[in-house]
């Protein structure tokens, strides 16, 4: 490895608790498990061949200790039927939020599509990935005020793209009414 483990934390910490956090919903177990990714991969330093990025490295690590918990956590026996994990299977709305949130899911996916990927790459960068501004002027190698403005010029695609989709997928707009709205 090329720098110091020290600089790899310092850059890398943050973003993989973000994405390990999107999966475990919990910010106490996602720090426990970033740490444990560190840790196997400062014991397995001499292992990298260096034929991808440290932080995919790093990453596959994250993800690969996230999917060895679950297995594990999957097998273990509930100790009381009154736990909060019962409480949540017991929600009766479930299955229509899990719905709703795909949903949102692709309207957002098919919203980011419309924008150029200037400004694309920067709010998956910023949002998604949990990279500082600081972070992506230095990677993308501009100044801090490009970064800012075009986040905001960003969100403000991202929003007029969203609403054109809110707007044509909605039963009370006839297919004319929202060719009039959008012009």
């Amino acid at each position: 490895m090329n720098q110091s483990f020290r600089e790899l934390y310092l850059q890398n910490k943050d973003r993989l608790t973000c994405n390990v956090l999107s999966l475990t919903r919990n910010r106490d177990l996602a720090d426990d498990l970033v740490s444990s990714a560190f840790i196997k991969a400062f014991e397995n330093r001499k292992a990298f061949r260096g034929e991808s990025a440290e932080s995919t490295w790093l990453t596959a690590i994250a993800f690969n200790g996230t999917r060895n918990f679950w297995r594990h956590e999957r097998i273990r026996p509930m100790d009381s039927i009154d736990s909060s994990f019962s409480k949540e299977l017991a929600e009766p709305d479930l299955l229509s939020k899990t719905l709703e949130r795909s949903e949102c899911c692709v309207r957002l996916r098919r919203a980011l599509r419309q924008i150029p990927a200037l400004y694309r790459k920067v709010l998956l960068d910023h949002f998604v990935w949990g990279y500082s501004t600081r972070q992506i002027a230095r990677q993308e190698r501009v100044p801090l005020g490009t970064v800012l403005s075009r986040l905001f010029n960003g969100k403000k695609r991202l929003r007029k793209a969203w609403d054109r989709q809110r707007l044509s997928s909605s039963p009370l707009f006839q297919e004319n009414d929202a060719r009039e709205v959008l012009r």
